[in-house]
């Protein structure tokens, strides 16, 4: 199976333009950055697409993921999605994931139902999956409950950065590899932020 995530603030369109590989930062040193400005803010919001190619042996998917992430520390998140398979672009999944400070709620669009979780790890863990990584991939960085597990970085084997891109007009760092979970996954992260974009 292969996937590619594609995470961007959708203000604007994509702008790319490679140019040579970044030599300032080595991988694990850019993977550091990133979690330490995650854990510096209080609060996060963005807007984007996840898009993975999926192939399931002589087919190809393309199933795309619109998302909106809201989150403030320690715990409190909305995040929701509407996730699209190419092939059938009529059986849209929409859904959501939410705790306000009271207790962590899931809800899943195709069943036009929402329950109660037991706990955070459940919730946002239950909705991974089928918001096509929006639910875990920034709030695991971000969110205090994840504090002590490992981040998405550390599931990539032998990561490289690869080139420099601007996204919407802010130079990235292309973090990629393959990874526990996919042939090839990559990450566009600011290079004054330190934010994935």
């Amino acid at each position: 199976m292969t996937a590619r995530l594609l995470m961007t603030i959708m203000a604007g369109g994509w702008v790319f333009g490679a140019t040579a590989p970044a030599a300032d930062l080595t991988p694990t040193q850019l993977a550091e950055k990133t979690l330490a400005a995650y854990r510096d803010l209080d609060t996060y919001r963005s807007e984007g697409t996840i898009t993975s190619d999926l192939n399931t042996g002589g087919m190809d998917v393309t199933i795309e993921t619109s998302f909106s992430i809201l989150l403030k520390k320690p715990n409190r998140y909305l995040i929701t999605w509407n996730q699209v398979n190419k092939m059938l672009p009529t059986m849209a999944q929409p859904g959501a994931v939410w705790n306000a400070g009271d207790q962590p709620y899931l809800y899943m669009g195709m069943m036009n139902a929402y329950a109660g979780m037991s706990g955070d790890e459940m919730a946002l863990g239950g909705a991974t999956g089928i918001s096509g990584g929006a639910a875990f991939t920034i709030p695991s960085l971000f969110l205090e409950t994840f504090a002590d597990q490992p981040s998405p970085f550390s599931r990539l084997k032998d990561p490289t950065i690869t080139t420099s891109e601007p996204i919407e007009g802010e130079a990235c760092y292309v973090l990629s590899g393959a990874s526990t979970i996919s042939k090839k996954e990559t990450f566009w992260i600011s290079k004054t932020s330190y934010l994935v974009r």
